[in-house]
């Protein structure tokens, strides 16, 4: 079971954003993603961050620079996630409102999002 009384929370310490959508695999790591920069005032969350069950990040997650704006919603498939949100780029790639990044981190090469015009939370269903 999963202790939540570590995981963030918007204030002094865990996230300085909101939380908009979080997966758990099956090992029991939280994925969170949302507007906020920052995990405990000090460490670069880039709006997506990984924990470890005992409510740490996980430092085997890397996503760099992230999302340069807001990530509303995250769909695990398999062992990878589609971020969906209001960001052009994420870890400096062009991703046009939707990435498909692997269990680590990394951008998966192979989906290449075609544009389109709209707002990104209706696609990902908060809107």
């Amino acid at each position: 079971m999963v202790d939540n009384s570590s995981f963030p929370k918007r204030g002094s310490y865990g996230v300085n954003g909101g939380v908009f959508d979080a997966t758990m695999d099956d090992k029991g790591t939280l994925t969170m993603v949302g507007s906020f920069t920052q995990y405990n005032n000090k460490i670069s969350a880039s709006r997506i961050l990984r924990l470890k069950t005992s409510g740490e990040l996980d430092t085997e997650f890397n996503a760099g620079v992230g999302a340069d704006n807001t990530i509303y919603k995250i769909v695990p498939v398999g062992n990878k996630f589609y971020l969906i949100g209001s960001f052009l780029n994420y870890k400096g790639q062009q991703t046009n409102n939707i990435v498909l990044i692997n269990a680590d981190g990394s951008v998966d090469p192979s989906f290449k999002a075609k544009s389109f015009t709209g707002d990104s939370r209706l696609l990902s269903g908060i809107g």
